[in-house]
């Protein structure tokens, strides 16, 4: 896989500055665009993944009991397994359906999610819903919504759901050159022509505006593609088959790595 450092190389050629600060183009604003691209790529194949634990106790002050948050990076949820001795698959479910009285279970069957949440809202033992902030404060980022994901019936007993979800590619920085661009080298060209486009946007090079979008959409296609294949095989990226931190402070372990920490659901 290729590197922040190789990405911002590469875009500088295109761009005619091979020196940060020998023209108008920062590496903190070409990294911005880089990011756009790895996202619009990744979104539109659904190709990370991550994993996470999510504990649910009903008896704990500091666990949720029928809805915890999910990381930042979450897209979408791809499956959730609840155990309890052993994994038991969950099926999906409307939020909804999933508020219809309060009952309890010793296993929960299904789960539901709702976007961009800045409360939760379980049942109670009487079956009435007392929301509770997600995130405690009055800052911007208290105030910001989290993709929540509730478990129904809720369990009568503490345990933990383990969430595989499809994540969006972590956040590009100039300070950390060394980190990888989680999109395969064969795509590497179109990857950075959305960053290469978006600068000559600028300079109104409409000419070159289109070569480089349409390279870029291109590149978006193919890797789609090329990504349903391989979910179809079953088979993940072999470049991704290695234990190893591709990212320094990403929220969650994308594509390669092992069991994160715990997040508790408060």
């Amino acid at each position: 896989m290729s590197s922040v450092a190789d990405a911002l190389i590469d875009v500088r050629i295109k761009i005619g500055e091979l020196q940060p600060g020998s023209g108008k183009w920062s590496d903190q604003m070409i990294c911005h665009y880089l990011t756009r691209s790895a996202r619009r790529m990744c979104a539109a194949a659904q190709y990370l993944n991550g994993f996470v634990e999510l504990a649910f106790n009903p008896t704990s002050a500091t666990a949720s009991y029928q809805e915890a948050a999910l990381p930042d990076d979450c897209d979408s949820v791809d499956y959730v397994k609840w155990f309890q001795g052993s994994l038991f698959d969950l099926k999906r479910l409307s939020a909804r359906q999933s508020k219809t009285g309060y009952k309890v279970s010793s296993i929960p069957t299904h789960y539901y999610t709702f976007t961009d949440a800045t409360q939760f809202t379980p049942q109670g033992p009487s079956g009435t819903i007392t929301p509770s902030p997600v995130q405690s404060g009055t800052n911007l980022q208290a105030r910001a919504g989290k993709t929540i994901l509730g478990l129904f019936p809720p369990p009568s007993a503490g345990g933990n759901a383990h969430v595989w979800y499809v994540a969006f590619h972590p956040r590009l920085d100039p300070q950390r050159l060394e980190d990888q661009i989680l999109i395969p080298d064969m795509f590497f060209d179109a990857f950075t022509a959305y960053a290469v486009a978006r600068c000559k946007e600028a300079e109104s090079a409409y000419d070159e505006v289109a070569i480089f979008d349409q390279l870029h959409q291109k590149g978006i296609a193919d890797f789609t593609e090329w990504a349903t294949a391989q979910q179809a095989l079953g088979e993940g990226p072999q470049w991704g088959t290695q234990s190893q931190v591709a990212f320094h402070e990403s929220s969650s372990v994308v594509v390669i790595g092992t069991n994160p920490s715990i997040i508790s659901g408060a």
